[in-house]
């Protein structure tokens, strides 16, 4: 029984990427880079492909990549994928290499030597190949990230042609943080901030409590949707992110203000509440602010 594989499993021999993932027409397009008269049949085009890539040779095929193609190969030869990693790739190198096109109707189409070592539209590399790529290819430089001492106006790049670059701004959010932690904290204190047991997620009226007392509202403010299939709002974020984690919970018994009052702090705390440790709210008041000035300040109703 003949086994065939798909772009998406993988192949394991050149031999197999060649025969299951080209047709013909593709095999003679890529021949037109070997040196020799390609034949027409699609078996003697296989062999001689897989001629032009045996032994040393291969070494020498590679050779003439350029340095950006070279790292397209080095990229999936040193790491567990089979696959070119087009996203990646384009974040760590700023632009991805020309794999041209084995279609013969593609406008502008020519064949790339690339495609000696990724076969298919889903520019797979067989395991064979890479094994024996393994053994000359040096690994692919590590990634880095360029820093600039100050922001540029605008994003240098278009996300797509026909756009303009979008703006960068900085948004200082350092001295905020804290003002906010105290109001959400009161809102929580005062009841008007449920989480569902269910989902573990908050309301959508406590979500929209929150984001009233945050300094500028939400990072997307809300845009009416034009009809039901056409909402294009980012939904909430920093009142989603803000509201406590736990189901049912309340400020007296999510910040321990039971131990506050010990402490002078409010006075008719549940002192058999105990904090939950998966609050992320209760973490960050814990971390950042004392407890007796948590107490006093949520009573009180001021920020010092």
């Amino acid at each position: 029984m003949v086994t065939r594989y798909g772009a998406d499993d993988g192949v394991p021999t050149l031999a197999a990427a060649l025969l299951d993932l080209l047709n013909t027409d593709e095999l003679k397009r890529l021949a037109t880079l070997t040196p020799k008269r390609a034949p027409t049949r699609k078996d003697d085009l296989l062999e001689h492909l897989l001629e032009h890539l045996a032994g040393d040779r291969l070494r020498a095929v590679w050779q003439g990549l350029d340095e950006l193609e070279k790292a397209a190969v080095a990229e999936v030869v040193h790491s567990g994928e089979r696959r070119f990693p087009a996203s990646r790739f384009r974040a760590k190198y700023g632009r991805l290499p020309d794999f041209g096109s084995l279609d013969r109707s593609s406008r502008g189409g020519h064949v790339s030597p690339l495609r000696f070592f990724f076969i298919g539209d889903g520019n797979v590399m067989p395991d064979d190949l890479r094994e024996r790529l393994a053994a000359f290819v040096p690994p692919p430089a590590e990634a880095t990230v360029t820093s600039v001492d100050a922001l540029p106006a605008v994003h240098e790049e278009p996300f797509s042609q026909g756009t303009d670059a979008p703006p960068f701004f900085v948004r200082e959010t350092e001295r905020t943080a804290s003002r906010e932690l105290l109001s959400v904290l009161r809102l929580v204190d005062s009841g008007k901030v449920s989480v569902s047991a269910t989902t573990r997620r908050p309301s959508a009226a406590a979500v929209d409590a929150i984001t009233t007392v945050l300094d500028g509202g939400d990072y997307y403010p809300f845009q009416p949707p034009r009809d039901g299939r056409d909402d294009e709002n980012a939904g909430p974020h920093p009142g989603l992110r803000m509201a406590p984690a736990r189901p049912g919970g309340r400020a007296r018994a999510a910040l321990g203000l039971e131990a506050a009052a010990d402490e002078g702090g409010t006075q008719g705390a549940d002192r058999s509440s105990r904090p939950d440790p998966e609050d992320g709210l209760v973490e960050v008041a814990r971390e950042h602010l004392p407890r007796r000035a948590v107490a006093n300040r949520l009573r009180q109703g001021t920020d010092r």
